[in-house]
């Protein structure tokens, strides 16, 4: 596994370098200024990644009911009446040709109340056999990454998201990744656009399709934006729908109201549509 790289698609054949013209469609001089312009291209989207991360810290973890959170294991939400239903299959996509795609997840929930997963097998050869209908090379591709997901990627994403930045100079869970030659991930990674993501790691058009569509509609990249490692595997995740969704049942209304009543119980006041004209953290308790 250790000597395979990722090229264009073909997770099976692999150079021993990154090709970066095969993934950008660029002859040789547009491929060293391609190689150049990584270090420019971080610089210029590092705000962005950061503000993705943010957004994935604070919002993701309640909207899309993401039961690895610590918040969810609390039985505090689920006594005031929050309650997730978390179906078999995950990830669908239709295309215009009437094809369809359904991904099982790899990762099923067996205990509603804490959330806790256990590993998969008749899912992923469900899924298997989906993306054999399209791509044999696609479902080999998957068959590995789920193999990296469960042994390499899981923990490290899952640490990352729970864990406060590391000091400057100290790679984070994920950057620790890119020195481990059995993860399947390259610091490049960290710099590609979502474009050359999806050429990177899917043959098909169709998985390509739905990596640029889980880039948009998750997190607002659009083909040419830069994601980042943390962006990158989530939206891998997504494609090839490796954990279970999750549904909040009666609705996101049901998180407001749990939420709600949660505050209401630990003292904290709701004013709603009023603006905040100071706030004060003179007291143990802040106001505003």
């Amino acid at each position: 596994m250790a000597d395979k790289v990722y090229r264009c698609g073909n997770y099976r054949r692999r150079p021993s370098r990154f090709d970066h013209r095969a993934l950008s469609g660029q002859g040789r001089d547009e491929g060293r200024e391609f190689s150049r312009g990584w270090t420019i291209w971080a610089a210029e989207r590092s705000r962005r990644i950061f503000l993705l991360r943010d957004f994935a810290e604070i919002f993701a973890p309640i909207s899309r009911g993401s039961y690895g959170h610590p918040a969810y294991k609390s039985s505090t939400l689920r006594q005031e009446g929050l309650e997730y239903t978390f179906p078999d299959t995950n990830e669908a996509i239709i295309f215009d040709d009437g094809t369809s795609y359904v991904a099982y997840a790899a990762f099923t929930v067996v205990d509603p109340k804490t959330g806790e997963t256990k590993y998969n097998e008749a899912n992923v050869k469900k899924t298997t056999i989906r993306l054999s209908g399209f791509s044999k090379v696609d479902a080999e591709t998957y068959l590995d990454l789920t193999e990296k997901y469960k042994n390499k990627w899981r923990a490290a994403f899952h640490k990352y998201r729970y864990s406060p930045p590391t000091p400057w100079g100290t790679p984070d869970p994920l950057e620790a990744l890119f020195d481990d030659p059995d993860s399947g991930l390259e610091l490049p990674m960290q710099f590609m656009t979502c474009k050359q993501i999806a050429r990177y790691f899917f043959e098909s058009d169709e998985l390509r399709i739905l990596t640029l569509r889980g880039f948009l509609t998750s997190w607002g990249c659009f083909p040419e934006d830069v994601p980042g490692i943390m962006v990158t595997i989530a939206t891998i995740h997504l494609t090839l729908g490796w954990e279970t969704a999750a549904i909040a049942k009666g609705g996101t209304q049901a998180i407001t109201n749990s939420l709600v009543s949660v505050g209401k119980k630990m003292g904290i006041e709701y004013h709603i549509n009023s603006e905040v004209q100071r706030c004060s953290l003179k007291t143990a308790k802040p106001k505003a």
